[in-house]
């Protein structure tokens, strides 16, 4: 034992130094005080720190359970809010987005499942993809013709579909998948609004692959134009046909086409083998006559009536032209001042019937200053060689 006081040291049962005389502790008893001492102060930092330990690993374990509820959350919304694909039907005869079609622009209006409108345009390839949307409900309209490479333009369906989305697909309200049909418009039948909206809808597409909006857009116009080109030459062709036929006289014995000059004005008479022509806007007057007589015409008339000419039909009978030179009996009833009523024609009728029996070589004006100043001419005779070649020659035996 050391004295505490002068630090001397002295036997282990001193009760006091013998150098200051200071009182000693027994050694044993202060340790095991302190000792006690010591192992109450560790017990209450070990406790401290277990609960410490343990309130920090329920922090921990709450604040994970938590996160992980969050994270659960997060990923149920996002599951809910996925895009759904869905593959449209489509049935659009030569329509091919592959071979430079544009794609078809369907029109979405609608809400998705948090109540947000929807207002946008898709499109559509040939193999109905290129639709995806949240789950919702949805009307699909088809919003303009897409356009094929050839420029083939297809009619736009009335009807709408509405459709509801959900993650298993899209289904129409009778349950069916969605779809729609379009028809193609006969090139000729397509007009320029159609192809407008058909190329509006075209530019507006997004991919980078889209086609040149332009160029379809030629190629609607080019395909349209030749189908009216050929529609009209078809029906030209038609009313040349038509007008060929209506110029069709057929007798008896005979037949001929009228010349095309008359077209439309002039009317015609058949009774067995007697045709007279009439002019159609003035019926008095007459502008030929063809009959079947035994033998050519010996009679070849006078100035003011004679025959065009005649055709043989095979045993021994003719078809014989007669025509009145009405260019000559006009201007002579003029040149004579004539007082008759049935001498009187108008500058219409005279300017008409001239121009029908000479097809239009000459005018009634011309003949008529013939006549006043010599009594006939060279003009008056014109309707002789428009007959004989127009209406004589024209003559073929049945």
């Amino acid at each position: 034992m050391i004295c505490p006081n002068c630090h001397t040291p002295m036997a282990d049962d001193a009760r006091f130094c013998t150098q200051c005389g200071t009182k000693l502790e027994p050694p044993q008893e202060q340790s095991a005080s302190e000792g006690k001492k010591t192992a109450r102060h560790v017990a209450i930092i070990v406790a401290a720190c277990a609960i410490v330990l343990i309130a920090v690993v329920g922090l921990w374990s709450w604040r994970e359970h938590q996160r992980q509820e969050e994270l659960a959350q997060q990923a149920a919304y996002e599951y809910e809010r996925q895009s759904v694909t869905i593959p449209l039907l489509v049935e659009i005869s030569g329509w091919d987005t592959a071979a430079g079609a544009s794609r078809l622009p369907i029109h979405v209006t609608g809400a998705d499942l948090d109540g947000n409108e929807v207002d946008e345009t898709c499109y559509i390839d040939t193999q109905g993809m290129g639709l995806a949307l949240l789950q919702g409900s949805y009307t699909l309209a088809v919003a303009a013709s897409p356009i094929g490479a050839d420029g083939t333009i297809w009619a736009v369906p009335d009807k709408a579909l509405a459709i509801e989305v959900t993650l298993e697909g899209a289904t129409t309200q009778d349950g069916t998948s969605p779809a729609f049909q379009l028809q193609a418009i006969e090139a000729q039948a397509v007009t320029d609004s159609e192809i407008d909206a058909a190329v509006s809808c075209a530019a507006g597409d997004p991919s980078e692959d889209a086609p040149d909006a332009d160029a379809l857009r030629a190629a609607a116009v080019a395909r349209r134009d030749e189908a009216l080109q050929a529609e009209q030459a078809e029906q030209q062709e038609l009313l040349e046909q038509q007008a060929r036929e209506a110029r069709h006289v057929v007798a008896a014995s005979y037949e001929l086409y009228l010349p095309e000059y008359w077209d439309g004005r002039v009317d015609v008479e058949v009774s067995g083998d007697n045709v007279t022509v009439y002019s159609r806007a003035y019926p008095r007057l007459e502008v030929c006559r063809i009959f079947v007589q035994n033998g050519p015409s010996d009679v070849m008339g006078d100035i003011g009536n004679a025959t065009m000419g005649d055709v043989a039909l095979g045993g021994g009978r003719y078809a014989c032209v007669w025509a009145t030179r009405w260019g000559w009996i006009i201007a002579d009833a003029y040149r004579r001042n004539s007082t008759n009523p049935a001498d009187y024609y108008s500058q219409a009728e005279a300017d008409e019937i001239v121009d029908l029996q000479t097809g239009g070589a000459t005018t009634y004006d011309v003949i008529r200053e013939e006549v006043v100043a010599s009594g006939s001419g060279s003009a008056v005779f014109l309707v002789d060689e428009f007959m004989r070649e127009h209406v004589t020659n024209a003559i073929r035996a049945r």
